[in-house]
This record gives structure tokens, sequence and C-alpha cells, in this order.
């Protein structure tokens, strides 16, 4: 039953990506992602064996949705409900780096709905320190040499 399942989870990543890549560009583009990510060979691996990577993915790629629509349309609160238990879930996956990317991602998020809303010549002063902390912090994190820091 969980190769059942994970071969569901592998072929919704398929729907969610197409949904993303919709939202974000246009409906070609939806289908080319919605291809790749359906026949990518590792994730169709990923799917038949008995692993967690499917739904770390999933839910991973549902905080992404979440929040690319939240940032050009607005939301409902199901969608806040549905982010909230995906970052829930992803917290109890033993390979926090899923996690850690997606609460990096909501900060980016939060972020740029705030730079989004200022005014054109103070937007484009808090891109550009946007763009420096976001690499100061992949250093620190690349850098770091506490051993469990994405573990």
């Amino acid at each position: 039953t969980s190769k059942i399942m994970n071969c569901i989870i592998g072929a919704l990543l398929g729907w969610v990506s197409y949904l993303l890549g919709r939202d974000l560009f246009d409906r070609r583009t939806a289908r080319i992602s919605m291809f790749i990510v359906t026949f990518y060979p590792s994730l169709i691996r990923w799917s038949v064996a008995n692993l967690k990577d499917p739904m770390n993915n999933f839910l991973f790629l549902v905080c992404i949705y979440v929040m690319a629509r939240a940032l050009y349309h607005k939301i409902t609160i199901k969608s806040y409900a549905l982010l909230g238990i995906s970052l829930f879930t992803l917290y109890f996956f033993p390979q926090k780096f899923y996690f850690l990317l997606a609460i990096g991602c909501l900060s980016l998020f939060i972020l740029l709905k705030a730079i989004l809303s200022l005014k054109r010549e103070i937007r484009d002063k808090w891109i550009l320190i946007s763009i420096f902390s976001t690499f100061c912090t992949i250093g620190i994190l690349k850098y770091n040499p506490s051993p469990n820091t994405l573990s």
C-alpha cells in the first residue's frame, strides 16, 4: 500500500507543478513542466520505491505554489491552512532540509510581499538589500562549521 501511495503522490507532484507553471507563466510552460516532473527518471524511481522523497517533494512544491499564488492573487484561508499543514508535516520528517527550504521561501515570500507594496524608489533599494542578505545567508549556511546545519 505504501508503493501505491507513493505513486499517487508522484502523480500529484506533476499536477501541482502544472498549477505552479500556469500561474507563473502560461499553459504551454505548465504542460512542459508537468511532463518533465511526471517523467523525470529519479522521481519515477522514488515513486515506485518505498521512500519518503515523493512526499517531501510534494509538500515542498505545495508550499511554493501557495506562496507564489499569494504574491499575485488574493488567496483564501484554505490556502493558508494548506500551507500550514504542509509546513507542519514537513517539520516531522527526519530530513529537515525541505523544512528549512520551505521556511526560507516563506520568509522570502513575506519580504517580496512587503517589497511589492512599497513605492518604486524604495522598492529598488529593498530589492538590492534582499539580494545581498540572501547571498549572505547562503554563505553563512554553506560555510558554517557546525556539522548539523541541515540535518
